[in-house]
């Protein structure tokens, strides 16, 4: 069985708890994504850990991208961000005046994605959060978002 590693880059501590979390990733039609990162842009947190995984594909050979693919171990790569190589990451913020955790999340395939999520959850038990809420849903074109 292929054996996946992830690894948490805890950049700064918040200094207080953070007691909620907000959290996506992108999907079908990234709605959740969309209002995420509005909030983040509005927010200004401070990029706080960064979750690596090599089950992070930089692209994904079934359509949709959500669908389980086992025998498809991704093709873990680079992506360009404001011109710079990066790794294909979670970043988790923080708005400690909200007392609040953003964490923009990224789709692992088949085989990384519950170790992933573990490592997540696991941060976020380290800054003390109590509620985490998931953005999510979908739209049609000319209908409303669900």
């Amino acid at each position: 069985m292929f054996e996946a590693s992830v690894n948490v880059r805890l950049l700064q501590k918040p200094k207080e708890a953070l007691s909620r979390a907000v959290a996506s990733s992108p999907g079908l039609r990234s709605v959740g994504w969309g209002a995420l990162a509005t909030l983040t842009s509005k927010l200004n947190p401070t990029l706080t850990a960064e979750i690596f995984s090599q089950n992070f594909p930089t692209h994904y050979d079934t359509v949709p991208s959500y669908l389980a693919k086992p025998e498809a171990y991704g093709m873990a790569g680079i992506q360009v961000e404001a011109g710079r190589l990066s790794l294909p990451k979670v970043k988790v913020y923080a708005s400690p005046q909200l007392s609040l955790c953003l964490i923009q999340g990224y789709h692992a395939n088949f085989y990384g994605q519950y170790e992933v999520a573990e490592a997540v959850v696991s941060l976020l038990e380290q800054f003390e959060v109590e509620w985490l809420y998931v953005l999510a849903g979908y739209a049609l074109e000319g209908e409303r978002v669900c």
